[in-house]
């Protein structure tokens, strides 16, 4: 197998690819995909519904044995080489310098953590708990943050939404502006 889409398959699997711009690489060199994995294996990666955060994460359990996170992490894809490998994970990275949490409709902490994972990207395995969010959360990149909808969810989750100003003013850079919308 080419040491692109080994690598490519391997970023993808652990989250350091975005699936949208691995299936754009995947049905660009679709003929080279096809040629050197499976036909198992392909079938899965072509019929795959990359929105779907469920199958996206079923892929990516099925084919973690093979491409080890050890192995495929934040620090590989950094000091790659290869343009091409270099600008997925580019492009795979979000651009939080202006994070907007929308919480319009959120009436749970279940749901305030999912919309927390939706924009902070946080990953697939993340626990959408209180604690979880403190292990992972790093704004060290946020220039600004927003949250609309605070008034609506304070109503429905006091304590949450408490919890959340604080967990967000706590990790926030200094010069990092904090606005608060009802």
């Amino acid at each position: 197998m080419s040491t692109v889409i080994k690598d490519m398959l391997g970023g993808f699997v652990n989250g350091c690819i975005s699936p949208q711009i691995f299936e754009r690489h995947l049905y660009s060199r679709m003929a080279d995909y096809e040629s050197e994995l499976d036909k198992s294996t392909f079938d899965m990666l072509v019929f795959l519904d990359y929105g779907d955060e469920n199958d996206v994460a079923h892929l990516r359990k099925l084919l973690s044995d093979e491409y080890s996170g050890e192995v495929y992490n934040d620090a590989f894809f950094e000091a790659v080489q290869n343009d091409e490998l270099k600008q997925a994970y580019t492009l795979s990275q979000p651009d939080l310098t202006s994070l907007v949490i929308e919480l319009k409709g959120v009436k749970s902490a279940e749901e305030l953590h999912t919309v927390l994972k939706r924009s902070l990207h946080l990953p697939e395995w993340f626990g959408r708990s209180w604690a979880a969010f403190e292990d992972l959360i790093d704004l060290s990149a946020c220039k600004s943050i927003t949250v609309n909808g605070y008034g609506g969810f304070y109503q429905q989750s006091p304590k949450d939404a408490m919890l959340l100003i604080w967990q967000l003013s706590k990790h926030k850079r200094s010069d990092c502006v904090l606005t608060v919308n009802n």
